[in-house]
């Protein structure tokens, strides 16, 4: 297998900031993508670490990463 490929596919979202022509938006990666743009990039995102956890509280309306307002849809959305 090769160097920074798995078997298992980690529950981890890396969201980052981008801004083009001005306009800001929210990028998200998943997996070892996201592990290694978290770690390689010289002003990391906001690292989601298990999206397991999240998935058991009944009460969660949604998070906000970077000023935008993100469901559990758009979260579970961002891994496929």
């Amino acid at each position: 297998m090769p160097t920074g490929e798995t078997e298992t596919f980690p529950s981890v979202l890396d969201f980052e900031r981008e801004i083009e022509n001005g306009v800001s938006s929210v990028q998200a990666y998943a997996g070892s993508e996201a592990i290694e743009r978290h770690l390689s990039n010289d002003s990391p995102g906001w690292l989601m670490r298990s999206l397991k956890a999240f998935l058991t509280n009944q009460n969660l309306e949604g998070i906000s990463v970077y000023g935008r307002h993100l469901t559990l849809v758009d979260l579970i959305a961002a891994f496929l």
